[in-house]
C-alpha cells in the first residue's frame, strides 16, 4: 500500500494521473508558513501553491487591491481552483471583504480550523487533511457533477436539434423574407466565470436597429421588433439557436440566463445593481433557468426584479441536481 501510494503521488506530480490542484493560501506570513509545513507531503503531488496573499499586508490600499485583483484574476483564468484561508491574526473587516469577493468566483473556499469554534462555524469539516480545515463552499458542479451535467447537455441539445432542425430552417427563411439581414443575431454576453461568450438567437429586430450590447432592453410595442420577431419572442422560440451554444460547451440547457454586457436595472449595470451578482456566473448560463420557470422572465427593469432573479439563480447553483434540471 505504501509503495502504491508513493508511486501514485509520483505519477500525479508528473501530471500522469491528475494535475495538481492550483491552490492560493490566504493569511499572515506566519500562518502561511505553518500551513505549508503541515501540508508538505501533498504539496507537489496533489496541490500546487500558485499564490500567497496576506490581506493585512502593510502598504497602500491600492497595493492590497492590486494583489486581490491578481488573486481573482488567477481564479478567473483557471490557475487557482481552491483558496485556503487561515483567519488567525487577520483583521475581520478585510477578511470579510475578501470572502465576499471569493464568493463571486467558482473557486472552492476552505478555512483552516484552528479551534473548535472555527470548526463549528466555518462549514463542513474535512476528514483526512494534514491541516484541519472546513469547506466553506465547494466548487460548483465539480467532478462527477460536471460530467453528468455535460452529458445531459449533449444528449438533450443533440436530440432537440435533430427534431427541431426543419422548424428552425423555416423560421430562418421567414426572417430573411420579412426583413433584410441575417437570420441569426449574435451578441456578446457573460458566461461561466465572467468570461465573455457569443450567444446566438434568431433575429427579432430590424437589422439596422439591433442593440449589440443590450444597453436598451426591449419594451412593449418596441418599434425595433419585427412582426415575426414579436411572435418568436412571445414563445421564446428566438432562443432555439442557443442549442448550438450548448453543444459547443459555452452554455447549458438549464442555468442562469446570460445577460448582455450593458444590461441595466434602475439605471445601473447589473453587476453594480445587486451585491453578489457575479456569483450567478459560477456555472454555465442556460437556455432556461430556475428564475424563468418561477415567472421571472423578460426585461429586468428594476433593482428589485433583478435581485429576485439573482436570488433564484443562486438557489439553483447551491441546490443543483440532475432531478432539478429535469424538473426545470
Amino acid at each position: 500500500l505504501v509503495g502504491t501510494r508513493s508511486a501514485a503521488h509520483g505519477m500525479c506530480g508528473r501530471g500522469m494521473l491528475i494535475r495538481p490542484v492550483g491552490l492560493a493560501l490566504v493569511g499572515t506570513p506566519s500562518a502561511q508558513a505553518r500551513v505549508i509545513v503541515r501540508m508538505g507531503g501533498i504539496v507537489g503531488p496533489l496541490y500546487r501553491i500558485v499564490l500567497r496573499f496576506n490581506p493585512d499586508a502593510a502598504g497602500s490600499l491600492g497595493g492590497i487591491q492590486f494583489e486581490r485583483d491578481v488573486l481573482i484574476g488567477k481564479i478567473r483564468n483557471g490557475e487557482i481552483a481552491c483558496v485556503l484561508v487561515d483567519p488567525e491574526g487577520l483583521r475581520p473587516g478585510r477578511l470579510d471583504a475578501l470572502m465576499a469577493d471569493l464568493w463571486e468566483t467558482p473557486a472552492e473556499i476552505r478555512k483552516v480550523a484552528n479551534n473548535a469554534e472555527d470548526s463549528a462555524s466555518a462549514g463542513e469539516l474535512l476528514a483526512g487533511t494534514p491541516v484541519p480545515q472546513c469547506r466553506v463552499r465547494a466548487q460548483p458542479l465539480a467532478g462527477w457533477g460536471w460530467i453528468a451535467k455535460r452529458s445531459e447537455d449533449i444528449f438533450i441539445a443533440g436530440l432537440m436539434l435533430l427534431i427541431l432542425a426543419p422548424l428552425m430552417l423555416l423560421i430562418a427563411a421567414a426572417i430573411r423574407i420579412e426583413t433584410p439581414g441575417p437570420a441569426l443575431f449574435r451578441q456578446i454576453r457573460y458566461g461561466y466565470n465572467n468570461r465573455r461568450i457569443q450567444v446566438l438567437k434568431f433575429r427579432t429586430m430590424h437589422h439596422d436597429m439591433q442593440d449589440a450590447h443590450g444597453a436598451l432592453q426591449v419594451q412593449h410595442n418596441d418599434e425595433r421588433v419585427t412582426r415575426l420577431g414579436r411572435f418568436l419572442r412571445l414563445l421564446s422560440i428566438d432562443e432555439l439557436p442557443q442549442l448550438l451554444n450548448v453543444l459547443g460547451g459555452t452554455m447549458s440547457i438549464v442555468g442562469p440566463r446570460p445577460h448582455a454586457l450593458e444590461s441595466r436595472a434602475g439605471g445601473m449595470l447589473f453587476e453594480h445593481a445587486v451585491p453578489g451578482y457575479a456569483a450567478r456566473h459560477n456555472v454555465k448560463p442556460g437556455i432556461t433557468g430556475f428564475a424563468q420557470i418561477n415567472g421571472w422572465r423578460g426585461p429586468a427593469e428594476t433593482v428589485d426584479h433583478l435581485a429576485k432573479r439573482v436570488e433564484l439563480d443562486l438557489h439553483y447553483i447551491r441546490d443543483w441536481s440532475l432531478l432539478l434540471d429535469f424538473v426545470i
